[in-house]
This record gives structure tokens, C-alpha cells and sequence, in this order.
């Protein structure tokens, strides 16, 4: 079981190199290490794993509210924060508009440097560089 939390720790901030994180796939992933989990613990685990990215400084929690509708982080305590998540995501989760891709999560300098000091870390980075480098070089030709 711990692994598998390492794991899911893992995972969401190596996708955080390629783009935001939105909530949806923070649930895919707690749910791709715990499969047999029930919908209550899948819940549970996502929202302590999104609370301690947050807590440690590797995350920005925020939504797509930036006047060109980029990520915005929301200027507030986590404590303020948290409780909206659970509503949308526990409360309202059969809501499929409503939680899934409202609710995201920015990687910080921090987190990057913590990620990017992962052996899957820097395998994703080298993988995102090839993939800018050969969309540029299509652009050109």
C-alpha cells in the first residue's frame, strides 16, 4: 500500500512537466495504484495526495479563471481550499462536468526540481524536449 502511494506521489507531478493536473487525473491515478480501492478510499487518498503536493510547496491549487483562460492559482489558505474539493469531488461526484476539469494543479519551481530529480523525472522531461523539438521542426517544414 505504501508503494503504491509513493506511487501515485510519483506520477502526478512527472505529468505536471507535460501540463497542468487537473483532479480528474489525479483520481486516475490514485485509482490506477489502488484498483481494487472503493470509491470512498479512491476519494479519500486523491485528496490527501492533492493536500500534501500543496502542503509541500510542489503545487499550485487553482482553475483555468486567468483572463486567457490559463491556470490561476487561487490566492487562499489550504484550508479554505480543501473543502471546496471535497464538495465538488465527493459531494457532487457524479457531476461529470462539474469536478473533473474545474479543479487543477500548477507544478512549482519546487516541484520541478523535485521531480526532475527522479530517474522518471528526467525521462519524461527528455521525452517532452524530443516531442517540442519534432512539433518545431514540423512547424518549419
Amino acid at each position: 500500500m505504501d508503494s503504491a502511494r509513493e506511487n501515485a506521489r510519483e506520477e502526478v507531478p512527472t505529468d505536471g512537466l507535460v501540463d497542468w493536473a487537473n483532479l480528474s487525473a489525479i483520481n486516475w491515478q490514485v485509482r490506477q495504484q489502488f484498483p481494487s480501492a472503493s470509491l470512498s478510499d479512491v476519494q479519500n487518498a486523491t485528496l490527501e495526495l492533492v493536500r500534501s503536493l500543496v502542503a509541500e510547496g510542489l503545487f499550485e491549487l487553482g482553475d483555468l479563471s486567468s483572463e486567457d483562460g490559463r491556470f490561476a492559482a487561487w490566492d487562499e489558505p489550504l484550508e479554505i481550499s480543501m473543502p471546496k474539493l471535497y464538495d465538488a469531488y465527493v459531494t457532487h461526484y457524479s457531476d461529470a462536468i462539474g469536478w473533473p476539469h474545474r479543479y487543477w494543479l500548477s507544478l512549482t519551481d519546487r516541484g520541478k526540481d523535485f521531480i526532475l530529480s527522479t530517474e522518471k523525472g528526467k525521462q519524461v522531461a527528455q521525452a517532452e524536449l524530443a516531442r517540442q523539438r519534432a512539433i518545431k521542426d514540423s512547424e518549419g517544414t
